[in-house]
């Protein structure tokens, strides 16, 4: 969290769109799929229609389809696993930050409210400036490294038996661990002024906000998942990582810039 820090895209505007525009029509693919396998359509011929309009739209982008997406494509309803079919939909975050980094969504929500992503096409798209990009791939890895505190929170609280060595000790000293970084993100500009001495939560407005750590189990996986999509997402925008990354494998974009990284082990997980 210095100046010395710049994120980078890497990729060209035409090249996020395309992403964008592929990430998209998969995501369709996968519910039109998701529908026909437990039955919420019963109309065969407009689910057909459907499909056919989705493989039509994606022979113009078929080499901007991952090879993972490609082959959801190219497959019959009915043959891709459930479990397969909700990693693809499990998409709305990543593909929020291109429409984001394309300055076709106008606001960056809060990491306790999901994106609202529009298909339509926008002429013209302006991606946004380095600053800017480099504040919010700062504060995507901070909201995960807030989201892989919370189990050690438990374990503090509920005196769970730990077994992985140093766990306890980072356990016992969460608290404390939480407090410095969200005084340091805040010095440095990247977490907003808050009242709490938590990150805060409750749809981005200071007069309801709460601590992170009042966050129910649901809300505490919703933000987890959020945070990882978004941060999954600027793996690919920034440092050119594999789209289809599993969410447990996201790492951080601009590591070594938090002072914070040590504290948590980056596999934890709710």
């Amino acid at each position: 969290m210095t100046t010395a820090i710049r994120a980078t895209y890497a990729h060209s505007s035409g090249d996020i769109a395309r992403r964008l525009a592929a990430g998209t029509l998969t995501l369709r693919r996968a519910e039109i799929d998701l529908a026909y396998q437990t039955g919420r359509v019963k109309n065969d011929s407009n689910l057909q229609k459907s499909l056919d309009e989705i493989q039509a739209r994606a022979q113009t982008l078929r080499d901007a389809f991952t090879p993972q997406e490609l082959a959801l494509a190219q497959a019959d309803l009915g043959a891709v696993g459930l479990p397969t079919l909700a990693r693809f939909m499990d998409r709305g975050e990543a593909l929020g930050v291109l429409g984001w980094s394309l300055s076709r969504v106008p606001h960056w929500p809060p990491f306790d409210l999901q994106f609202l992503v529009s298909e339509q096409p926008r002429v013209g798209d302006v991606l946004r400036s380095s600053e800017e990009l480099t504040h919010t791939v700062l504060a995507t890895e901070l909201w995960d490294w807030r989201a892989r505190a919370r189990p050690y929170e438990e374990m503090r609280d509920r005196h769970r038996t730990v077994t992985r060595k140093n766990d306890r000790a980072i356990a016992d000293h969460i608290g404390i661990g939480i407090y410095a970084t969200v005084q340091y993100a805040r010095a440095h500009g990247v977490l907003p002024p808050g009242s709490c001495t938590d990150f805060g939560i409750g749809g981005g407005g200071q007069e309801n906000e709460r601590p992170y750590a009042s966050a129910t189990k649901q809300e505490a996986l919703v933000m987890y998942r959020i945070a990882k999509q978004r941060l999954a997402a600027f793996g690919w925008l920034v440092a050119d990582r594999d789209w289809d990354t599993p969410l447990e494998r996201v790492e951080p974009v601009l590591a070594g810039s938090s002072s914070c990284w040590y504290y948590i082990p980056r596999d934890s997980t709710l």
